[in-house]
């Protein structure tokens, strides 16, 4: 009897041993297919490899871990301003997951890279309702709009339309705030030429907001600054500098 007893703990304890080998075989061929899926840039051959490897191995921190910062990298360095914003909800999603899938000390690392992530450029109506006025000018005294543009253009993507119109909406109700709508650029070119775009993509966007709100142009002044004041120093061509912050004036 006691025989019988410790071959079936054997044949348990190997047949443990041998489920353990094969997720952890199942985890290192997903983590090999997105090595390889993340030579490119995302497309839906991305997607799919993407849903292979989760479906070998769900629930894997560094899997999920692996898509997110795949996502953050093209989100930071995506020349398109909707494709852009694709990207940062995806590797949010994605962070989110890792964070549910993780414990202890890296769970906490990965809340706060998705909160970095998640506020690079945030802007609500309780963001700007707690903003106090101040000087034009300033720097870091005002909200990155999530309105981005293409390289070398002031054209306002359906994202950056859909962001302008939380601003729009406040200004209609709030007849008394003034504010100034500051333009950016990332690296690209002169000095000079990146000045006048940034003032061309602070105009853009107070046009599309005095046009569509009936808001008094006088409320929205406008500056541009160029590639003074790069939101992101590392990747200096990245399309999180091509951007639009709001400064409050008054209220």
């Amino acid at each position: 009897m006691k025989k019988v007893v410790s071959i079936l703990i054997i044949a348990a304890v190997a047949a443990f041993f041998m489920t353990g080998v094969s997720v952890a075989k199942d985890c290192a061929d997903g983590k090999a297919m997105l090595d390889k899926a993340f030579v490119n840039a995302p497309d839906e051959m991305t997607k799919q490899y993407i849903d292979m490897a989760i479906q070998q191995c769900p629930d894997n921190v560094d899997i999920f871990k692996q898509i997110a910062q795949y996502y953050e990298h093209w989100y930071k360095t995506e020349m398109n301003a909707d494709k852009q914003a694709e990207y940062k909800k995806l590797a949010e999603e994605y962070y989110q997951k890792a964070v549910a899938s993780a414990g202890g000390k890296e769970s906490r690392e990965l809340k706060t890279r998705l909160t970095s992530l998640q506020s690079s450029n945030e802007f609500n109506e309780v963001a700007f309702r707690a903003l106090r006025p101040t000087k034009q000018g300033k720097p870091g005294s005002g909200l990155r709009l999530d309105v981005h543009f293409d390289r070398n253009s002031y054209n306002l993507s359906k994202t950056a339309q859909e962001h302008l119109d939380i601003l729009g909406r406040i200004l209609a109700e709030q007849k008394s705030v003034t504010i100034c709508l500051e333009g950016h650029t990332d690296m690209t070119g002169t000095a000079d030429y990146n000045k006048l775009l940034s003032i061309k993509r602070a105009r853009s966007a107070r046009d599309y907001i005095v046009n569509k709100y009936h808001v008094d142009k006088d409320r929205i002044q406008v500056a541009g600054y160029g590639f003074e004041r790069l939101a992101d120093q590392e990747h200096p061509y990245s399309a999180v500098n091509r951007r639009v912050e709001v400064i409050k004036l008054s209220e």
